[in-house]
């Protein structure tokens, strides 16, 4: 993904515990891939690549859930 044009950060992680009082209550068996793009039309273009696509399918069957949150620098 790093490799690919506009991709300025690629980052999985995990929740971790913090001993905060208010951090909601870990998922251990949530990765969180967290991505950073030049532009929107960068990351368009990533999601619809051909290895994209290829990934998407060989890992259906042990994703359980993708939730996307588009966001900028407020």
């Amino acid at each position: 993904v790093l490799a690919e044009k506009g991709c300025v950060a690629y980052v999985p992680a995990v929740d971790v515990e913090s001993g905060i009082p208010v951090q909601v209550d870990l998922r251990p068996d949530v990765v969180t891939l967290v991505e950073a793009w030049e532009s929107l039309a960068d990351l368009q273009a990533h999601l619809k690549a051909p290895h994209m696509l290829a990934y998407r399918e060989k890992v259906k069957d042990i994703v359980k859930n993708i939730s996307l949150h588009v966001m900028t620098p407020a």
